[in-house]
C-alpha cells in the first residue's frame, strides 16, 4: 500500500501493538507454549553442558520457578525438573562428559529453582 511518509511510523506502531495484546488475549496458550520451550531448553542444556550458556540455563530455571509461583505449572513439573537436573546422564558411558565430578553447576541449578519456588511448596 502507498502511505504518506508521515503516516508510516504510526501505522508501524499500531501493527506492533496487535502482537503486544496477543499474550493478554490468550494468556494460557502463551504460558504453556513458553513453559514447554523452557523445559526443552533445560534438557538440551543438560545434554550439551556448554560453559557459555550456563547463565542462560540458570535464567530458565528461575523463570520456571516464577511460572510455578504464579500457578501456571504444577508442582510435579518442578519436581520432575529437579529430578532430571540431578540424574540426567548418570549411569551412562558419557557421565564424565555430562557431569564431571569437580563441576557443581547442577547443584547450583537445583538451588536456583528451590530458592525461586521452594517457599511456595505445601
Amino acid at each position: 500500500m502507498n502511505f504518506d511518509a508521515s503516516v508510516k511510523p504510526e501505522i508501524s506502531v499500531l501493527l506492533k501493538m496487535v502482537w503486544m495484546t496477543m499474550p493478554i488475549a490468550f494468556p494460557g496458550l502463551i504460558h504453556v507454549t513458553f513453559s514447554l520451550k523452557v523445559l526443552e531448553e533445560i534438557r538440551v542444556g543438560l545434554e550439551l553442558n556448554e560453559y557459555g550458556v550456563k547463565q542462560k540455563r540458570l535464567t530458565h530455571l528461575r523463570f520456571l520457578g516464577e511460572v510455578y509461583n504464579y500457578e501456571h505449572v504444577d508442582l510435579s513439573v518442578i519436581f520432575e525438573t529437579l529430578y532430571l537436573t540431578l540424574s540426567y546422564g548418570h549411569g551412562t558411558s558419557e557421565q564424565e562428559v555430562l557431569d564431571p565430578p569437580e563441576d557443581f553447576f547442577r547443584v547450583r541449578m537445583v538451588i536456583i529453582l528451590l530458592e525461586t519456588s521452594g517457599h511456595y511448596f505445601d
